[in-house]
């Protein structure tokens, strides 16, 4: 999906798929608000009234550095078209869903993407809350989706367990 976007949507798309975090979230960070000598950006207080800081991985310090060279001078946005905030782009995001076989899909899919991300890759869930900007587990409860696959890793998880156990017996 990620190349049948515009340019100035991809470290949007980017910085979501990774983390989770809101759209608006995303929309809103300007320069002042990331630090590439020490990988870090912070978010500012949104509904829930906490700054996060979130370091960045390799992925999102190289998509970061390709905005910081696109930025030209006195452009405060981090994610802009033609040195303007982003407001919305819904027109570009579906001609891209649907460009990349998964018409349909909303823009918030990403988050719930992103949250699933985190959790499949073992991150603990408090940590995958900070990391997305969630303080209420139900509400991440929502976005951490539940599928057949992830029952199918449970149960083979279950059936490693089991086998550990018997080998472990049988010394």
């Amino acid at each position: 999906m990620l190349s049948k976007l515009p340019v100035y949507l991809k470290g949007v798309l980017t910085i979501g798929y990774w983390t989770g975090t809101c759209k608006a979230e995303i929309l809103g960070l300007t320069w002042d608000k990331v630090d590439l000598f020490n990988k870090l950006v912070f978010l500012e207080r949104r509904k829930n009234d906490e700054d996060r800081t979130l370091p960045l991985n390799e992925e999102l310090y190289q998509m970061m550095l390709a905005q910081h060279m696109q930025r030209g001078n006195g452009r405060p946005f981090v994610f802009h078209r033609y040195g303007e905030r982003i407001q919305s782009f819904g027109k570009a995001w579906h001609t891209a869903c649907k460009n990349s076989g998964l018409e349909g899909k909303l823009v918030h899919d990403l988050r719930r993407t992103g949250v699933r991300n985190l959790i499949r890759a073992g991150v603990p869930q408090s940590v995958a809350m900070k990391i997305s900007g969630y303080r209420d587990a139900r509400i991440f409860a929502r976005y951490n989706i539940v599928d057949t696959r992830d029952v199918a890793d449970a149960m083979r998880k279950v059936s490693q367990y089991k086998q550990d156990k018997r080998l472990a017996r049988a010394k």
